[in-house]
């Protein structure tokens, strides 16, 4: 029992250090709504903003990254928390537990602050705009993938390992009677 909860643990941990990664990456995108600068200087172009547009975007920004900076300071605390307790001599899962119901409102908030600066940013655009805007993220939604490779992670596939003689034994395959 100790063990899966320390392998669980570490798991957890890894799940924690992978979103912690992704939510820095977060908004550093090429052209479009960006943390940093609220609209990317290539989608202000393409959609002819003025100047006034472009300073009311980049306040929106500001008050958001305001706000996100105050959350993700507070879910560090818990990550390091978490962390120290996952690291203890004996990790307690009723403390985990309390420190992951801790964090799950403020990733919230840091998601709901996302979708309100979004929208409201499209308040701040023109009609024929919003809809230079909607056409392009069309666009480029569809053109995602493209000319990618078929690396790890990218097409068809299943991934890697599972292989002859990896893994599953037999009868613990992945379908009914353990066929693969």
């Amino acid at each position: 029992m100790k063990n899966k909860l320390m392998i669980a643990g570490f798991l957890g941990l890894a799940v924690l250090l992978a979103a912690a990664g992704a939510e820095a990456q977060r908004g550093k995108g090429r052209g479009g709504f960006g943390k940093q600068d609220g609209i990317g200087p290539r989608m202000a172009q393409e959609l002819g903003l003025s100047q006034a547009q472009l300073a009311q975007i980049e306040d929106l920004a500001k008050a958001r990254r305001a706000d996100d900076t105050r959350i993700l300071a507070e879910l560090e605390k818990l990550r390091e928390q978490l962390h120290a307790e996952w690291t203890s001599r004996n990790p307690r899962e009723k403390t985990i537990l309390a420190l992951h119901d801790r964090m799950d409102p403020l990733r919230r908030q840091l998601r709901v602050n996302e979708v309100r600066f979004r929208l409201d940013v499209l308040d701040v655009l023109t009609p024929p705009q919003r809809a230079k805007y909607q056409e392009i993220r069309k666009q480029r939604f569809e053109k995602r993938g493209e000319g990618r490779g078929m690396g790890r992670g990218r097409g068809a596939g299943c991934g890697q390992g599972m292989g002859p003689g990896q893994g599953m034994g037999p009868g613990q395959g992945m379908g009914p009677g353990g066929s693969r």
